[in-house]
């Protein structure tokens, strides 16, 4: 991920460690959505200390501010504060297995999300016709861009789903030129000393 995309991506987040100093006022405007509960964390490898350590050297050096916010989150509530470092390390690495024009596109969402909240909070507290008419329109706006992108979002999902379902044909077929070899191979291994024993084999299992 390039220093921009980084810079940008942890502003999106950076209101996750704002709650802060923000003890039953509810929550900001712009704030993200909750945190998952506890039991249920992101997705993906475990958040090891080493990696915590990484990504708050990173926002020490690039947002001294928010590193100084979560510091007292760590300190006052750790498993919020936990939460939260594993809902920024699940954003960064769905990042980076991206191509590059879609992690700007998916981080510039972000921001698109984050101005349309706040738009729509004027919107509802506005009086004046004009005004609310104007921010209509900026909003209708936002939506088409975030849909946009989710558009773009899934057709690369469906482009890598195809690849793999590719991939898996090409095997399948493979196997099925082999199929005498394997088959003579497993009975092989069958009928060898302390092989023997067929239960259990997972379903995935390549050996017939």
């Amino acid at each position: 991920m390039n220093h921009r995309t980084f810079l940008i991506a942890l502003a999106t987040v950076a209101a996750a460690a704002m709650v802060v100093g923000a003890v039953d006022e509810g929550p900001r405007d712009g704030a993200l959505p909750p945190s998952p509960p506890a039991d249920a964390p992101p997705p993906g490898p475990p958040l090891t200390p080493q990696r915590v350590d990484e990504l708050l050297e990173s926002i020490r050096n690039d947002r001294p501010l928010v590193y100084r916010h979560l510091m007292e989150l760590r300190r006052r509530d750790p498993g919020q504060f936990r939460r939260a470092m594993a809902g920024l390390d699940h954003f960064f690495r769905q990042l980076e297995n991206l191509p590059p024009e879609l992690r700007e596109a998916v981080v510039d969402q972000r921001q698109d999300r984050l101005q349309r909240h706040h738009l729509v909070r004027r919107y509802h507290a506005a009086a004046d016709t004009t005004q609310r008419d104007a921010m209509a329109r900026e909003i209708r706006a936002l939506t088409g861009r975030i849909f946009d992108t989710d558009q773009a979002l899934r057709e690369y999902k469906v482009r890598q789903l195809e690849k793999e379902v590719r991939a898996l044909q090409a095997q399948l077929a493979a196997r099925a030129v082999q199929r005498d070899t394997l088959i003579d191979r497993r009975v092989a291994e069958l009928l060898s000393a302390g092989v023997w024993d067929d239960e259990g084999t997972a379903l995935d299992d390549p050996r017939p």
